[in-house]
């Protein structure tokens, strides 16, 4: 309801007036950028939490530097409206109202990592018991629970390490709260709590946060958080330290598996085929059948983004399977996630007394292979976690690059700076001094693309004028009059409902009728199979639809430039023209993009972890992703995830239903008790897919695999009867270390010298300290 109102809200004539006291007024006529704060929850909570990171830093200031400080931020909240494409003043309609909202929480949580880096904004929002709880500071602001203490701080440590410039507080179950409950607000008025639960909903914390009130007529003075404060207290372990950014935000995977689901059942309905390509056209993620089926169970959804890192990794591990982009999407039995085994079932049940303690004994076997993982991620800085796993890959170059990561935020430098070519750094080092020199900013934009051929030199100048993502589609058709057709055509079918498509077949191919009616059909297929059998299976007409899924998926300029023209350009040259996109008129960052410029194609990939990673860490498992095994980069995610935690890791790893189903093995019968053929896993993607096995018989392909599902996972030919590997070829973390970096003439191998390597030692020499 209240989405609604705010979108009809900004349907209305509004008159402006510059009066400045006018904007902050939530009475009578506004500025449109001031209709977001007043009618949108979530962006006044974002709003009220920069002005308060902004008054804490500028607290610590004086004299010079306190005024460089007020004069960055009146630049950048004056940059709002230009940056989101706010109208000073007039109308705003709803969609252009959508995408204005998502651009300012961007820019918002951006913000909060630039002025969090001294600063934690809690004083007022975390409070300690009272001598006397008054009715209206009796409220809390619940944001994650869970039944146990282990599961509890595992999730607490990861939030204090995904949100840096929050603090929350962990308290344990009481006569009121029967689980582990973790809060950003304690002891507060209403209103502060539920403009805590709305920055929870904008910051992602929790999609879900509760508002509760202590009872009065219960007494919990002796209720108190275990573990509170501030991230660098000595005897916790370390957070990764993180970078904000629209391109660095992990994905939310409860929203991301959803999607993924619906598009999986809507288009393999009838017992069609889906192809991996055909699955990111709707879903906007990359998928491989292990990961279909971990989004399908819940909790964790191991998708690949839309980026160049993610497709490099997507495509390795499909080609571990023999497949392609194009070929079916499917179940596999094979894919299951880690179980356990009869003989430690049964030897857990012996030595224990009581369900937990049952429990957490087999959880520790489930995942006892990757215990090197483990042992990696549970260390105590981020410095000692990377070294440890830069040393199971056994990498040189990985170490370097990692090294080079840490003191700042990965990014085009950092990667430069590792590599020891005084060649490369004087062109990168000269483009600089010509940007800083150039009389405008498109001639400084000429600086940077200066090497490219003429007609990507045309499109980074038709960059330069435009900042949406709609117009940076526009400027990829300077390159290819095939790509251009294409986008007309998928523009001329979305434009309208499917009877119009024979007319705009009918304009892509010149008037001929007949082609048109036969590519068109009875109107089943997809805009691209049609767009194909009219212009042909070209690369161009795929990245025309590429681009088409990019821009309603709300990328931005410059991310759907280097993202998603991988048929009309090549890797690195899209990252140089998305920097200049992205620098959006400003000299000072388009000066950074002279280290893409001058690095050489083959560093393309590695640039992009660089630029899409939100630390060292993130880093370390993009750059070895390709070689690595699907099954060992999932857990290796789950390790970073749960700081290492044993307990935590084996949920993450073997899934939440399989721990369910596990508790009811407890004095029970395995085949009877727990692990039947229609236990909770089997259940689980039978509801997942409900729509494809409700009416198709036995031999339906869904129907099939949800059946070997339940052959694997239960009964007498299960893998807890009978252990046995399953797909995924060696247990070796890295089945092709060469993947990394490519052949031996790219310009990483080039780097480390060799296994013995004095740059290995990089990440020893640097202090941890001075990381945090």
């Amino acid at each position: 309801m209240r989405a609604m109102y705010f979108l009809c809200a900004f349907l209305l004539a509004i008159s402006i007036f510059n009066n400045p006291a006018s904007a902050q007024s939530c009475d009578g006529l506004m500025r449109p950028i001031a209709m977001f704060s007043c009618f949108d929850a979530e962006i006044a909570a974002l709003k009220e939490e920069e002005s308060r990171l902004y008054a804490a830093q500028l607290d610590d200031l004086s004299g010079p530097e306190r005024s460089a400080l007020v004069r960055e931020h009146n630049r950048w909240a004056g940059s709002l409206e230009a940056k989101c494409a706010i109208p000073d003043m007039g109308f705003l309609l709803p969609k252009d109202a959508l995408v204005a909202r998502s651009c300012l929480m961007d820019q918002y949580r951006d913000r909060f990592a630039k002025l969090a880096t001294t600063k934690t904004a809690t004083l007022s929002r975390l409070n300690d018991h009272p001598q006397q709880v008054v009715a209206t500071k009796s409220y809390f602001t619940i944001v994650a629970s869970g039944t146990t203490e282990p599961d509890a701080r595992t999730h607490f440590e990861r939030l204090r390490s995904s949100f840096p410039f929050e603090s929350f507080a962990l308290y344990p179950p009481n006569s009121e709260q029967y689980n582990w409950t973790i809060v950003l607000a304690s002891y507060v008025s209403h209103a502060r709590a539920t403009q805590s639960a709305a920055l929870a909903r904008a910051l992602a914390i929790t999609l879900t946060p509760v508002v509760w009130r202590m009872p009065d007529h219960v007494d919990l003075s002796g209720w108190m958080p275990v573990a509170s404060g501030p991230l660098d207290a000595p005897d916790v372990r370390q957070p990764d330290r993180k970078a904000v950014g629209p391109n660095r935000r992990p994905l939310d995977q409860v929203a991301t598996a959803k999607k993924v689901l619906t598009c999986y059942n809507e288009r393999a309905s009838n017992n069609r085929l889906v192809t991996v390509e055909q699955m990111f056209l709707c879903s906007g993620v990359w998928i491989t059948p292990k990961a279909l089926l971990r989004c399908a169970l819940g909790q964790q959804c191991p998708v690949y983004p839309d980026t160049v890192s993610g497709r490099a990794a997507l495509d390795s591990a499909l080609a571990a399977r023999n497949l392609t982009r194009t070929s079916a999407l499917m179940l596999s039995e094979a894919d299951i996630p880690a179980m356990p085994t009869k003989t430690d079932i049964e030897r857990c049940n012996v030595a224990t007394n009581s369900q937990n303690a049952f429990t957490d004994c087999v959880m520790l076997t489930i995942s006892a292979d990757k215990k090197a993982l483990i042992d990696c991620f549970s260390k105590k800085t981020e410095g000692d976690r990377l070294l440890c796993f830069t040393d199971k890959v056994n990498d040189p170059n990985l170490a370097l690059q990692v090294g080079c990561a840490i003191p700042g935020t990965p990014s085009a430098e950092s990667v430069l700076a590792c590599n020891p070519s005084a060649e490369l750094k004087t062109k990168a080092e000269k483009i600089r001094d010509c940007v800083k020199q150039a009389g405008s900013y498109a001639s400084a934009a000429g600086c940077v693309t200066a090497d490219l051929p003429d007609a990507q030199k045309k499109m980074a100048d038709c960059l330069t004028k435009t900042n949406t993502a709609a117009g940076s589609a526009d400027c990829l058709g300077n390159l290819s009059a095939d790509y251009a057709k294409a986008r007309q055509l998928f523009d001329c079918m979305n434009s309208g409902g499917k009877g119009v498509w024979t007319n705009c077949a009918a304009t892509a191919v010149s008037g001929d009728a007949a082609r048109a009616v036969n590519c068109v059909g009875d109107g089943s297929k997809s805009s691209t199979d049609i767009a194909i059998c009219l212009l042909g299976d070209k690369l161009e007409v795929r990245t025309a639809q590429h681009v088409l899924t990019c821009i309603s998926s709300g990328r931005s300029a410059s991310s759907l430039i280097a993202n998603c023209a991988d048929g009309i350009l090549d890797a690195k040259t899209s990252q140089v023209l998305s920097c200049v996109s992205n620098a959006n008129g400003d000299k000072s960052q388009l000066a950074g993009c002279a280290a893409g410029a001058v690095l050489p194609p083959d560093a393309a990939r590695v640039v992009s972890c660089a630029t899409t990673s939100s630390g060292a860490t993130s880093f370390a498992l993009c750059a070895a992703g390709p070689a690595m095994n699907e099954e060992w980069r999932i857990a290796a995610e789950c390790a970073v995830e749960t700081g290492g935690n044993p307990i935590g890791f084996a949920g993450c790893t073997a899934t939440q239903l399989t721990i369910n189903e596990l508790t009811k093995c407890f004095k029970g019968g395995i085949g009877t008790s727990c692990f039947g053929k229609n236990n909770t896993i089997v259940l689980t993607l039978t509801n997942a897919f409900n729509d494809l096995t409700n009416g198709p018989g036995p031999n339906n392909e869904i129907v099939k695999a949800i059946r070997a599902v339940g052959e694997v996972t239960g009964g007498p030919n299960s893998v807890i009867n009978n252990p046995r590997q399953l797909l995924g070829g060696s247990n070796s973390m890295i089945n092709n270390p060469g993947q990394i970096w490519g052949g031996q003439n790219s310009v990483f191998n080039q780097i480390a010298g060799g296994s013995n390597s004095e740059f290995r030692k990089v990440l020893r020499v640097m202090d941890p300290s001075s990381w945090f």
